[in-house]
């Protein structure tokens, strides 16, 4: 009955206090495997994101209208910040971190 009431409260919990915009975006630091620049996707090979919303992998993600790919080659270790948006991780700003 104890733990009913415990799975009960954090129900009520979650549906009361839904994930903050906040909880949403995330950063992580990378090297740039692919551009492509006409359909707005980046393949980055990163670490940990700072949130701890994903951990270390290669993936492709859309990158938002009006963040500029154009100086970024491949190879390059880049900074970015990610939202979640229709459940996809989308690019919101890119930038090349010196060497």
């Amino acid at each position: 009955m104890k733990t009913m009431m415990v799975v009960l409260t954090a129900a009520l919990f979650s549906i009361c206090h839904p994930a903050s915009a906040a909880d949403k975006v995330d950063s992580g630091i990378g090297e740039i495997r692919k551009i492509e620049v006409e359909l707005r996707r980046v393949i980055i090979k990163h670490g940990d994101w700072m949130r701890g919303n994903m951990g270390a992998m290669t993936m492709a993600m859309t990158v938002r209208t009006g963040v500029r790919l154009e100086s970024l080659k491949k190879g390059d270790q880049v900074q970015f910040e990610v939202a979640q948006e229709k459940g996809d991780w989308v690019v919101t700003q890119i930038k090349q971190v010196p060497k």
